[in-house]
């Protein structure tokens, strides 16, 4: 084979693997929604245990987030993402499979602890296989991230009200994280290496003492804020405004379908905007702008304030692009890939929470709406500083 078929065939599974990597990312979270009234019920779940179950992914994410880092630069890209998959197949496997719930929240947790590791690799992969087409190839992981979740969530209820049985439900998934693993062996099969990434001199302290460090974790943290929140609470403020239930999940899911082809307009903005500050200023307005629609006309033109909200779906892409390109090395990209998404996630949780404290200290939505719209005003903002040239190595 030559050189440059060699090459092609090697771009081509790296893509499929990230790209189906990225998509069992919250599969098995996203589906978990739709049949918790029913694990309550067979699990005989307290309200304690079922928290755990639903606010689990945040938080896991943020701890194992930090530490991922060393996972990944001792073992490499490779095996790190096998073992992800591996470790995600085998929890759907056993969570489907739970006689109860203690098992159940085990296993759970063992999947969010591989997700975690995952969700750090995603932009390390994108920087060792493309590291010249950064937008390109995080704007197709972030979109499959967004069609995962929704597909996790559709998917499931679909199997769920024709089977009537959680198990298969939730275990199917299992059958694509499987196939996932496929490209990366394929990857493996064509490296002469795949142990541990050079060291670049970056260490995890060094990026906690680097300021546009932290400023990419809180961009990270609002981003992923904003989405946990309208996941959580954009049906609930419709419903209350007086729209049917129906109609709110069709926005809600119209709303999830929109950020799919912003995050794919990524690439195409990134290079055609003479300002770099551009995008994160863009995504942001967009999300502020709709919530403001929202909170003065909640029942009229409500399609286009779920569009503009979702338009902001591509700042998550758009995050996974800067914590390569501040990066000179796979290594330093995996120190700052764990920095940030370790605080990033932690700073998300507080987010939904915050939201519906906000609401009950009120007894409406006025001011959870207003806070939203600040979160994505403060999006543009954070954004508008990481954009800026600067490398971790630096530090």
């Amino acid at each position: 084979m030559t050189s440059v078929a060699h090459l092609r065939l090697t771009a081509i599974l790296a893509g499929s693997a990230i790209v189906l990597f990225a998509l069992t990312m919250r599969l098995g979270i996203s589906s978990v929604g739709v049949v918790l009234t029913t694990l309550r019920s067979e699990f005989g779940m307290t309200e304690i245990t079922a928290a755990i179950v639903t606010t689990a992914p945040v938080v896991c994410f943020s701890l194992v987030g930090l530490l991922a880092s060393r996972i990944i630069s001792r073992v490499g890209v490779q095996l790190t993402g096998i073992a992800v998959l591996a470790v995600i197949t085998i929890a759907l496997i056993g969570r489907a499979l739970s006689p109860e719930r203690v098992t159940f929240v085990v296993w759970t947790l063992a999947l969010l602890a591989a997700t975690a590791v995952g969700n750090v690799l995603l932009p390390i992969a994108g920087k060792r296989y493309f590291p010249d087409r950064l937008p390109s190839i995080n704007a197709l992981a972030g979109a499959a991230v967004v069609a995962g979740s929704s597909l996790g969530a559709l998917g499931s209820g679909l199997v769920f009200g024709e089977t009537d049985n959680w198990r298969v439900a939730l275990g199917a998934w299992a059958t694509v994280s499987l196939v996932s693993v496929l490209p990366w062996l394929g990857l493996m099969a064509r490296s002469r290496y795949v142990g541990g990434e050079p060291d670049s001199g970056v260490r995890h302290g060094t990026t906690m003492r680097k300021s546009r460090s932290w400023q990419l974790a809180l961009c990270f943290g609002l981003v992923s804020a904003q989405a946990y929140a309208q996941l959580g609470w954009f049906p609930a403020i419709l419903i209350d405004a007086g729209l049917p239930d129906g109609e709110a999940g069709a926005l809600l899911g119209l709303l999830t379908i929109t950020g799919i082809p912003a995050t794919l307009m990524l690439p195409w903005a990134m290079k055609h905007l003479s300002n770099r500050t551009a995008p994160p200023i863009i995504f942001g307005t967009s999300t502020a702008l709709g919530w403001l629609g929202i909170l003065v006309m909640p029942t009229t033109l409500t399609w286009l304030w779920a569009v503009l909200i979702g338009v902001g779906a591509g700042s998550f892409a758009w995050t996974l692009t800067m914590i390569a390109q501040h990066a000179r090395t796979p290594r330093g990209s995996a120190e700052l890939s764990s920095f940030t998404q370790g605080i990033g996630f932690l700073i998300a949780a507080v987010g939904p929470l915050g939201i519906e404290a906000l609401y009950l200290a009120s007894g409406g939505w006025t001011w959870s709406v207003l806070a939203l719209a600040l979160i994505a005003g403060l999006m543009s903002l954070t954004g508008s500083l990481v954009s800026r040239p600067w490398f971790v190595e630096d530090a």
